[in-house]
């Protein structure tokens, strides 16, 4: 403990963050005319035991395409997606968004060296969202990103974003982004959703597919829940132990996907 008077040392991070004082152009929220009744939204492509394969790289550089990307930034929710129009680059310098949800849902790092904001990106089908970690750009970010199991990496910057290929920094795919103020949180398991659209469970009962499918679908909403939020009446979610959903760069077998196509299997274990 530092005597009195004193103040403790605190280490400074290396490669601190530089934020850009900016507004950002609000995300326009739309109602419904009429309300919609609840649905499932997203459901898991398997209601049976599935098997885990590796993604294919156009599968992979489509859904960094077309995810959309939240994270906090001071007291604003912002979104980001691809597209063209005002540059909001938050930022004086160009950051890395690392994934930390590669083959599982892993916690969020305790510590790290260098600064960081959490993000997360939810797939356009609402069938996996990634936890990404941003940091500076530079040497130490291009460290960080080697040590981790993504192959693949994303730098942001005032031009828009690039897929990175993390062994040789490669630019695999470049695109335009956009970057609003998220004022209201929409159901995150529905694709399309609108202010006033909820979700309803799939599965349950006493058949065990169904049982199986209901404990799917309420991993997807605790872990959806958890990390995006929703600000619709029905958005308590019970806590899951273990939630197992399909990751940005692994996906699920449909029961004749298994029959029909073996190769790329990493596991056929999914936690109950």
């Amino acid at each position: 403990m530092p005597a009195d008077g004193e103040q403790a040392h605190v280490k400074p991070h290396r490669d601190p963050l530089v934020m850009r004082r900016i507004e950002f152009p609000v995300m326009p929220v739309v109602p419904r005319p009429m309300p919609r009744p609840p649905e499932f939204g997203a459901l898991s492509p398997s209601d049976a035991r599935p098997a885990v394969v590796r993604r294919r790289l156009p599968e992979i550089l489509a859904g960094f395409r077309n995810q959309q990307m939240r994270l906090q930034i001071g007291n604003r929710l912002v979104c980001v997606t691809r597209g063209s129009g005002q540059v909001c680059f938050p930022f004086e310098h160009p950051v890395l968004l690392i994934s930390t949800s590669v083959r599982d849902y892993a916690e969020w790092p305790d510590t790290l060296e260098e600064e960081y904001l959490p993000a997360v990106a939810l797939a356009q089908d609402r069938q996996w969202l990634d936890r990404m970690i941003l940091v500076r750009d530079g040497a130490l970010a291009r460290v960080l990103a080697a040590k981790s199991e993504a192959p693949f990496a994303l730098l942001w910057d005032a031009e828009g974003m690039s897929v990175l290929d993390v062994a040789d920094g490669g630019v695999l795919d470049h695109f335009e982004v956009v970057a609003r103020e998220l004022t209201y949180r929409c159901c995150p398991l529905i694709a399309d959703a609108a202010p006033g659209d909820r979700c309803r469970m799939y599965g349950g009962g006493s058949v065990s597919r169904a049982i199986l499918a209901a404990g799917y679908w309420l991993d997807r909403r605790y872990v959806f829940l958890e990390e995006l939020g929703c600000d619709e009446a029905c958005s308590e979610a019970s806590v899951r132990a273990q939630p197992s959903i399909p990751t940005r760069y692994y996906t699920w077998l449909t029961e004749r996907q298994i029959a029909d196509q073996w190769e790329g299997i990493v596991t056929t274990v999914i936690n109950d």
